[in-house]
């Protein structure tokens, strides 16, 4: 690992640290939630779309919905429903 850095900090300087780290990835996680980036399953988008879990099976092997496979497991993106 390059570029590291050792500093020396009070406990309560490292708790601040950590705390604004935290705030940062999370800040950066809910963005990604509201740009509609998340991966969901068929079954979770069925429930979003209303729509039978067969339909939306149906519609991605016939490549109208864009859709991922991780092994056997079909995953679409909020972005594409």
């Amino acid at each position: 690992m390059s570029g590291q850095v050792f500093i020396q900090c009070s406990k309560d300087e490292f708790r601040l640290m950590l705390k604004e780290t935290l705030l940062e990835a999370f800040n950066e996680i809910q963005l990604d939630r509201e740009n509609h980036t998340m991966l969901m399953s068929i079954q979770e988008a069925a429930a979003l779309l209303n729509l039978a879990v067969a339909t939306l099976y149906e519609k991605t092997s016939k490549r109208i919905i864009p859709h991922y496979k991780h092994g056997i497991k079909v995953l679409l993106k909020n972005l594409n429903l």
